[in-house]
């Protein structure tokens, strides 16, 4: 049986419709709340038309976001991507430029001289050879081109901005998802279960960050085929004391988040935010099994971002994916 929201995308990434008969599906579509189920029905439509990128790599994870907080943020999850790689987790981090903030994973990515565009050979092989993969989901979704007129004209929050996470073409077995509010973290939990991942993991900051923060107390999902768990982390639970603000994410635009960006992953970032990175990253480790224990993992990601190993993988990925895509 086809899920309503399966039939309902089918009709917006069609070609017959045109874009305002597509704004008024969007506008009605926006007046409900959304749920597990609708997130399913899209995802699947979606998966079904995405570029497939093959790979052999078992215990695959991806580490990503909705978006949506409007804060003025660093890149935590593409530093995380490559902290996470260089202790030996294949991830594969499906992701975008920015939407509503200031520089998205993309926009940094290409400032370091990464290509975006790369093709399903190339992701494949960095996943095998580095352990990590870039995928830039507009290449991998082509279905989504024809909505993008309409969604830019209604202007507004759909449902669309809730699935990126769900439509990985590599479908990871592991997910660390951060979003805005504890309402979505749950809905995306339900949906990732149901879509066939291994072990989820959804955050909320209550500041609003889509990610583990450390200026409050962080919202938590988790799910596996055994059910789905709800908690509050607080930083202060392992030692680590929280900030009065969400400002210390304030990092700039892209040049100036790019090279903070070298700079954690050299071991020599500001204190506040090697604590963010590496509480994320703890996250990630005991969601893809890595780590039993949270405050051992937070451990591991800090000794490992303290020792520059993580910079010596970025260059390493960044050698072999210019290479691979001249």
């Amino acid at each position: 049986m086809i899920n309503a929201t399966y039939a309902v995308c089918e009709q917006l990434t069609s070609e017959l419709l045109s874009d305002d008969e597509k704004i008024e599906i969007l506008r009605q579509l926006s007046q409900n709340i959304e749920t597990a189920e609708d997130l399913i029905g899209m995802a699947q439509y979606l998966r079904e038309r995405s570029v497939k990128i093959p790979t052999c790599e078992p215990n695959l994870l991806d580490v990503c976001g909705t978006g949506g907080s409007g804060l003025p943020r660093m890149n935590t999850s593409t530093t995380v991507a490559f902290l996470l790689a260089s202790m030996g987790v294949k991830v594969a981090k499906h992701g975008n430029r920015a939407m509503s903030g200031k520089c998205g994973s993309f926009d940094v990515l290409e400032s370091l001289g990464i290509p975006v565009i790369q093709s399903p050979a190339t992701i494949s092989t960095t996943i095998s050879n580095i352990g990590l993969g870039f995928i830039y989901a507009p290449s991998y979704h082509p279905a989504l081109k024809n909505i993008s007129i309409a969604r830019k004209k209604y202007g507004k929050r759909t449902i669309f901005n809730l699935l990126g996470p769900l439509l990985n073409p590599t479908n990871p077995e592991y997910q660390l998802i951060g979003t805005t509010k504890p309402y979505y973290a749950e809905i995306i939990t339900h949906a990732c279960i149901k879509l066939g991942s291994k072990k989820v993991t959804v955050v909320c900051g209550e500041d609003g960050l889509d990610e583990i923060t450390l200026a409050g107390k962080t919202t938590i999902f988790s799910g596996d085929k055994n059910g789905i768990v709800k908690t509050i982390f607080d930083p202060r639970d392992i030692g680590i004391a929280r900030t009065r603000s969400s400002r210390y994410i304030d990092c700039g635009y892209t040049t100036a988040n790019a090279q903070l960006m070298l700079q954690l992953l050299s071991g020599k970032g500001p204190q506040l935010l090697h604590e963010l990175t590496c509480i994320n990253a703890a996250f990630a480790l005991v969601t893809c099994e890595k780590f039993d224990d949270l405050i051992m993992a937070y451990k591991s990601a800090d000794s490992t971002l303290k020792s520059g190993q993580a910079l010596n993988l970025f260059n390493e990925y960044k050698k072999l994916a210019k290479q691979l895509t001249k």
